[in-house]
C-alpha cells in the first residue's frame, strides 16, 4: 500500500467515482498533505509511489506549495537529499504530473528571498543549482527557458550570474564541458542578459572556471 494512501482520511460513506469529484484542497491542508509526501519520499525514496500521492492531491493549481517546500525541506541537508528532490521534481515534469508553470512559480517563490536566506545559508546558490539541474535532462525544460524565466527576480541584485554559474558547473560535471557548452549554445543566450548593470560580463566569465569551460567547449 503506498504512504499517501495510508495517510489519507477516511473515505466518505457515499462512494466517488472519479477523482475529479473529489473536493479542491485548501492551500493549508495541501501544505501539510506536501511535507508528508516530502518527508517519506525522502525517507524512501520511492519515485513511483510518491508521484502517485501528488497526483492524488488532484490540485493542479496549488502545486506550486509542493514545488515550494520540497525545495525549502532540503535546502540546509544533505547534497544526495538535494539531489533526489530535484530529480523528482524533473519526473514531475516530465510526467506532465506537475505543470510547468506551477514549477517556475514554487521555485520563484523560494528564489525571490534566496538573498535574504543567503545570510544564515552561505551556499545556498550552490543548493538551489543541485536542486534545479536535475530539470535540464532530456526531456526536462530547454535551458533557454528556464534560465529567461527564473533568473527576473535575481538580475537586480547580481545574483542571476552566480546560480547560472553554479547550475552550469554542475552540468558540466554530469554530462561533460562539451555536451554543456552544447546545450548552452543551442539555446542563445548570452551573459549579458543575466548580468546587472554593476557586473562587468568579461570580469565576471574570467571569475568563474565553469563558465570558462562551456564557452572554450563551444568554439
Amino acid at each position: 500500500m503506498s504512504f499517501c494512501l495510508v495517510k489519507r482520511e477516511a473515505p466518505a460513506p457515499v462512494a466517488v467515482t472519479a477523482a475529479s469529484s473529489k473536493p479542491a484542497l485548501s492551500e493549508e491542508e495541501l501544505e501539510k498533505k506536501s511535507r508528508a509526501i516530502i518527508e517519506e519520499f525522502l525517507h524512501i525514496n520511492d519515485t513511483k509511489e510518491a508521484v502517485q500521492c501528488v497526483q492524488e492531491l488532484n490540485s493542479p493549481t496549488l502545486l506550486f506549495i509542493f514545488v515550494r517546500n520540497g525545495i525549502e525541506s532540503t535546502l540546509e541537508r544533505s547534497t544526495i537529499a538535494r539531489e533526489h528532490m530535484g530529480q523528482f521534481l524533473y519526473t514531475l515534469v516530465k510526467t506532465g504530473t506537475l505543470p510547468r508553470e506551477q514549477y517556475y512559480k514554487g521555485v520563484l517563490e523560494v528564489l525571490e528571498v534566496g538573498e535574504d536566506m543567503e545570510i544564515d545559508i552561505p551556499h545556498i546558490w550552490l543548493y538551489l543549482a543541485e536542486l534545479i539541474s536535475p530539470v535540464l535532462i532530456e526531456g526536462g525544460i530547454p535551458m533557454g527557458e528556464l534560465f529567461r524565466d527564473l533568473t527576473k527576480p535575481l538580475i537586480p541584485n547580481g545574483k542571476a550570474g552566480i546560480l547560472l554559474a553554479e547550475i552550469l558547473g554542475l552540468q558540466c560535471k554530469g554530462m561533460s564541458h562539451k555536451k554543456a557548452g552544447a546545450l548552452w549554445k543551442e539555446s542563445g543566450l548570452t551573459w549579458k542578459e543575466f548580468l546587472s548593470k554593476d557586473q562587468d560580463v568579461n570580469k565576471f566569465i574570467t571569475d568563474h572556471v565553469s563558465i570558462r569551460a562551456v564557452i572554450s567547449s563551444t568554439k
